[in-house]
């Protein structure tokens, strides 16, 4: 037990998070969708309230003590899940850790699993890396684990930005922006979404875009992009052999208080195997 006390407090914790609201509210890109004094409102123009509404749901609101709290309980359960270890290439954190000086980095991981959201967060902690901002899909926007994922990074986004308002699509821009220029780190998962069958599929460039326009906008300096690859032993998210049987596919569900996630009884299931093969 003396461990995991030992690592979360030897962990370097002093980079500094900022909220971004101010700058993304003020910017030119949203002041020219609000609504000024005097202008009735349009399908063009809204309302300060609705640019405020749209960024309670969509920002992050990093929180060093639960990132630090979360450190200590990643590095017991890690172990517990993985008794093998967690590896990564040392030579590449060198490498990451010396590029986070020079500029903003973005993180590209291939995306397996749910636990991808927090090995990438967790490597960087333990290295004394600040962690990323993470693109989330809004689906995971339930009780406790949406507000746990806002505390370590996570900023929600809709999966498809179709018959989305020009603010929305505004805000986001503006947010992953201001992440840049503030000299923070992002990551999201080049794929888009999860690969159900473990292969590497083709890559999204929405969010790429949108570093691209930071970068060649020139505020935000020098922006390193880094691949991220993401194995494992076997295939931690196991709904996918039930999937590929069933004659038609029944999309992922939110987990509300009266249904089972198929997501998250795969995951027990998981661990319940995990536990069969090392005992």
């Amino acid at each position: 037990m003396l461990d995991p006390l030992r690592f979360t407090f030897s962990a370097l914790n002093r980079h500094h998070y900022p909220d971004f609201r101010k700058e993304i509210l003020s910017s030119e890109r949203i002041q020219r969708l609000l609504i000024k004094k005097d202008v009735a409102a349009s399908d063009t123009l809204f309302p300060i309230s609705e640019a405020n509404r749209i960024l309670n749901g969509m920002q992050a609101s990093m929180s060093r003590s639960v990132l630090r709290f979360a450190g200590w309980f990643l590095h017991i359960f890690l172990s517990r899940i993985f008794p093998r270890g967690v590896f990564v290439g040392e030579a590449n954190l060198a490498k990451v850790e010396e590029l986070s000086r020079k500029g903003a980095v973005v993180y590209l991981p291939t995306h397996k699993s749910y636990f991808d959201f927090i090995l990438v967060t967790f490597a960087c902690y333990a290295n004394h890396i600040q962690a990323p901002f993470i693109a989330a899909g809004d689906n995971f926007r339930i009780p406790f684990i949406g507000w746990l994922a806002k505390k370590l990074g996570a900023f929600f986004i809709r999966r498809k930005l179709e018959g989305t308002s020009q603010l929305y699509k505004a805000l986001l821009a503006e947010y992953v922006t201001q992440i840049l220029e503030g000299g923070c780190n992002l990551e999201f998962f080049i794929e888009g979404a999860r690969s159900r069958s473990g292969r590497i599929t083709y890559p999204k460039f929405g969010l790429l875009s949108r570093v691209v326009e930071a970068a060649l906008d020139g505020k935000a300096g020098d922006i390193y992009l880094v691949p991220v690859g993401i194995s494992f032993e076997k295939l931690l998210d196991t709904g996918y052999p039930r999937e590929v049987c069933q004659t038609h596919f029944q999309p992922a569900r939110t987990l509300t208080p009266n249904s089972q996630s198929p997501h998250f009884s795969s995951f027990w299931e998981f661990q319940r195997s995990t536990k069969l093969s090392s005992g």
